[in-house]
């Protein structure tokens, strides 16, 4: 079939160059087209439900809104897991799927099982999240006054009902969210007094405002031979119209809302603000649709701004806080230039070894052709271009010329030695020769990729576009192989008088001896080879572990915490003193801070004991993770009343988005007493505070919210005729400013609030409200309830249906699989669990776990695959033995290398050795062919002088594919933008490897070779 398939290539040459024209070409336009990320979309299935539940604590709303929709989802097909969080008037509730289910069939699966959901009338309805993953903040703003004449309140109107609307219309955007500034409604302030002179009741206030604001449709009437449309305009169009609304009709004159009420604007209470240098700001975020091109959606903003700009007020603008496609492009440019980088260093290395234009052109033609064969590839499966799947074009891209080399090398040679025969047939012959070899080593390159294919979570996600990338690249290195390259022999390269250079003859000046002592002494050498493996291989055992490196983002955020139940306008307070002393602290490094407080209008469930403060950094920082610890350290002396977790943008929403932590590190605490947890989370806390590597430790503070609690007492209502119901009408609306109806002023709607007057100046004020009952009981608060001050939960988080605290930590100069290992045996020591009460690591360590236990699954059946593979090449389990023992050699660099390095074992680590794992395959297949080729034709010579012989004129093939993946693996190496630290052990691991499997494959491989056939010869 191989055979057919280059004889074909040969006879229609012209077609060949026209197809791969053609290809070339929609390569190009893929290339153009493919959507570009930092990262690969790691956000995994996911339905979010919000209900929005005014004024009601964490505990009522977990028992009469969250428990109920997690109950309601739970049994769907598909769920993997179901995150919730309770805090003061919000459920937020996380159904996570499995990845293969389509988004929009789940969103209608979820939507249909919440329309069964029973939640109490008054406490809200759940409405689905946006659909959008958990990377989706794509664009930051702020809308800014320049001028100084609008107020907060303004400026959220404008963000509200101008730039909210216009950016929404933006292809690709999902939805855009508002945080900061005061949000506008109308005050009925009620004068108790009055409501008992004229003996009306709360109740007549809000039936009457909901009465009062109404509009109607009388069909129509046809008049005069015209169609008149009836249309009853009552909806409230000016503050008068409110205070005129009728409450109770007497004899002589009605009572209005004016007579026992003030009617003023005012503003709703707020739990969230947002600070931009020392000043209180109103900024939105544009979240991006699931499955859109985040770089095309944040493009298609920027046009859009000059539109907003022109629909806002003079002196109002939007200016940019947060741009993802900042990082994006510095991931990508990080990627991309490596990937030049090591195109260049190949081309190079080609030539210096070929030391022949032709040749070196037609090698170096086949890395640009493989690599927009596998953009169309991308472009085809939908995959972007992101930090990993352009990594692994970088670590293919000295792979790529594998094929090629081997098939021009092999003509090269018969060229020269051939020169009497037919050049058509010569380069038949030459590729026919090699293409065994050359396709079966790209199919187990392939192979050996496949582990990656079958991570899942997070180490899928991330590293399946990388191997997908590999696969395909090295799938188009074959076609160009199999296909173009003998066509372009044929037509370009020409018999030369020597085959060899400079460069080859002094390489084998001083490689001839070492092969002939190799030989010589092929025991020993495999002997001490295979100990110094034992020996490193246990070594590899005992290093540190962890997931993955710290990514590099080039930016500082802090999660900033203070105490349960702080007021918002105190954390306002401390955020301003903290963006200023930043500001004063460190001109020369930060040009803005960013303070974003509480929570947002949707998406975030934070307390405003709560704050993340972004610092937007000056451009040619020397050293950021110093600046990052003095800076944390100073700003921990400076504020000790509040506790300063550095992070980075991406990092802290990916880590939130698994595992429901913001942490690397975490202890998940199960049980269902708050307060048992909270015990247990500080004996934790307690036992491990003085583990080696332990940086900092957060203990999750979910208790310690104060509550004034309103029971009421049921004999006392009897007594005087009032219903609960009424009792919680005016806790909910009187002092909790729940809206009765809306005022619309155009599109435009503001809640109209029927507040008691001065209710809410302190506590003895809520005690002393008044109410009147049907039958003209007058009576304060406290008289027909018990009032007190009570210690509550600030917000109660579950996972699949159990209550569970955190303890998150950061641990610096020490990996993670250690770490746990020691903290988890002093806690199974040291703190006793209730029964009922477990607990579970998550982050980092979770994630490596995971990916380590189906890696030892999955890479056992991938060595049978690949033995298989070997097998079928070369029918012999013997010789797919000797190449499959080229591999541990191959490790050992690989090891040494890691060591040397100080890098933990990490899932980057482990793809650098699978890649070894490929090119120490392809070396021996290449070696192993062509040692079989000589036997075959020269049966009669000694054994160990045709392996010295075969090893010599492979030497060449094998130099330059071992140097082209060397060359074009170490800009990897020394690169330093953004992502580069990830693929940095990976890097590192290759290039000692490729060394080490270079050395021992031309070496030990003919070595292995002569004691596994020497007795068979003899």
């Amino acid at each position: 079939m191989l055979d057919k398939l280059i004889e074909l290539s040969l006879k229609y040459k012209l077609l060949v160059l026209v197809a791969f024209i053609a290809i070339a070409v929609s390569g190009y336009r893929a290339y153009t087209q493919i959507p570009i990320d930092a990262f690969p979309d790691i956000t995994p299935k996911q339905v979010v439900i919000y209900t929005e539940s005014p004024g009601n604590s964490a505990e009522d709303i977990e028992k009469l809104i969250t428990y109920p929709i997690e109950s309601a989802v739970s049994g769907m097909a598909g769920v993997k897991l179901i995150m919730s969080n309770s805090i003061f008037g919000l459920s937020y509730v996380s159904v996570f799927f499995e990845d293969d289910m389509d988004i929009y069939f789940l969103r209608q699966l979820v939507a249909e099982r919440l329309s069964n959901v029973d939640i109490p009338k008054g406490w809200g309805k759940p409405v689905l999240g946006p659909n959008t993953t958990g990377l989706g903040q794509v664009f930051w703003y702020e809308v800014k006054d320049t001028t100084g004449k609008y107020s907060l309140q303004k400026l959220k109107e404008m963000q509200e009902y101008i730039v909210k609307p216009l950016f929404k219309s933006v292809s690709g955007v999902e939805e855009v969210i508002g945080w900061g500034g005061d949000e506008k409604q109308y005050n009925v302030l009620i004068d108790t007094k009055k409501l008992q002179d004229f003996g009306i009741t709360y109740d007549d206030i809000v039936k009457a405002l909901q009465k009062s604001n109404q509009a109607a449709g009388g069909q129509y009437l046809e008049f005069n031979r015209e169609q008149y449309l009836i249309r009853g305009a009552g909806l409230y169009k000016t503050l008068d119209d409110i205070r005129n609304t009728v409450v109770k009709p007497t004899q002589g004159q009605a009572i209005t809302i004016g007579d026992v009420a003030s009617v003023t604007p005012g503003v709703a209470p707020r739990f969230g603000a947002v600070s931009i240098d020392n000043k209180e700001a109103v900024m939105g975020m544009v979240l991006q649709r699931t499955a859109t091109n985040a770089a095309k959606v944040v493009e298609r903003i920027k046009e859009k701004i000059a539109t907003v700009n022109t629909a806002l007020p003079e002196g109002v603008k939007i200016s940019t806080i947060y741009d993802r496609t900042e990082i994006t492009h510095k991931a990508v440019n990080t990627m991309t230039s490596a990937l030049l980088s090591g195109v260049i260093l190949v081309a190079i290395v080609l030539f210096l070894f070929l030391f022949e234009l032709r040749s070196a052109f037609i090698v170096i033609i086949s890395l640009p052709l493989s690599l927009l064969i596998a953009f169309l590839l991308m472009d085809y499966y939908n995959l972007s271009a992101n930090l990993m799947s352009l990594s692994g074009l970088a670590i293919a891209v000295g792979m790529i010329v594998d094929g090629t080399i081997v098939i021009v090398e092999n003509s090269f040679r018969l060229l020269h030695d051939e020169p009497e025969k037919d050049k058509l047939t010569v380069v038949s012959e030459a590729a026919k020769g090699v293409a065994k070899p050359v396709t079966f080593a790209v199919l187990i390159i392939a192979a050996v990729f496949i582990p990656l294919l079958s991570l899942d979570g997070l180490a899928g996600k991330l590293y399946t576009p990388m191997a997908l990338n590999i696969v395909f690249v090295m799938l188009g290195s074959l076609l160009v192989a199999l296909v173009l390259v003998p066509v372009l022999i044929l037509m370009l390269l020409k018999p030369t008088k020597s085959a060899e250079n400079i460069v080859m003859k002094s390489i084998k000046k001083f490689y001839t001896p070492a092969l002939i002592f190799a030989l010589d002494n092929a025991k020993k050498i495999l002997a001490v080879v295979s100990v110094v493996f034992i020996v490193l291989a246990y070594i590899l055992t005992q290093q540190g572990r962890e997931f993955l490196p710290t990514l590099n983002e080039e930016s500082i955020m802090y999660r900033v915490i203070a105490i349960p139940g702080t007021a918002l306008s105190q954390s306002l307070d401390v955020s301003k003193e903290v963006e200023s002393y930043i500001l004063k602290k460190y001109p020369d490094d930060v040009s803005s801070v960013l303070a974003m407080i509480g929570r947002s209008e949707k998406g975030e469930t934070a307390q405003p004991n709560y704050m993340e403060i972004l610092l937007t950094l000056k451009p040619n920082i020397k050293d950021l993770p110093l600046l990052t610890k003095e800076m944390s350290e100073d700003l921990e002396h400076k504020f000790p009343f509040v506790q300063f977790v550095p992070t980075q943008p991406i990092a802290m929403r990916i880590e939130e988005l698994l595992e429901g932590v913001k942490a690397e590190l975490a202890i998940k605490i199960y049980g269902n007493d708050q307060k048992v947890l909270d015990k247990i989370s500080k004996d934790i806390q307690s036992a491990i505070k003085h583990v080696d590597g332990l940086e900092r430790m957060e203990v999750e503070t979910q208790l310690g919210q104060a509550q004034i609690q309103i029971i009421p007492n049921y004999l006392s209502l009897a007594r005087y005729g009032i219903s609960v119901a009424e009792v919680m009408q005016i806790i909910r609306n009187g002092i909790g400013e729940e809206g009765i109806t809306q005022k619309l002023e155009g599109i435009k709607r503001f809640p109209i609030v029927a507040k008691v007057q001065g209710a809410k100046k302190d506590i003895d004020s809520i005690k002393n409200v008044t109410l009147r009952s049907k039958n003209g009981n007058i009576v304060r608060l406290k008289d027909v309830c018990d009032i007190k001050i009570v210690q509550g939960a600030s917000f109660i988080k579950r996972e699949n249906l159990s209550r569970y605290m955190v303890v998150s930590m950061d641990v610096e100069g020490r990996d993670m699989a250690s770490f746990v290992a020691e903290a988890d045996k002093i806690i199974k020591e040291k703190v006793k669990m209730p029964a009922g009460y477990y607990i579970g690591w998550a982050g980092d360590f979770k994630n490596m776990q995971e990916a380590t236990q189906k890696l030892m699954i999955i890479i056992p059946i991938t060595i049978f695959l690949v033995i298989l593979l070997l097998y079928t090449a070369f029918n012999s389990l013997t010789k797919s033995m000797i190449i499959l023992l080229n591999v541990p050699f191959g490790f050992i660099g690989g090891i040494i290398a890691l060591l040397i390095g100080g890098i933990y074992l990490s899932v980057s680590a482990i793809v650098g050795f699978l890649a070894i794992f490929a090119i120490a395959i392809l070396n021996g297949i290449v070696l192993v062919s062509f040692i079989d080729e000589l036997r075959a034709k020269y049966p009669d010579v000694d054994l160990k002088i045709l392996l010295k012989d075969a090893t010599l004129l492979r030497l060449r093939p094998v130099l330059m594919t071992a140097f082209t993946t060397l060359f074009g693996i170490l800009p990897l190496l020394y690169a330093t933008g953004v992502g580069s630290e990830i693929q940095y052990p990976l890097a590192v691991v290759i290039t000692g490897g490729i060394i080490s499997s270079t050395l021992l494959t031309l070496l030990i491989l003919p070595s292995t070779y002569l004691l596994f056939y020497e007795k068979e010869k003899s």
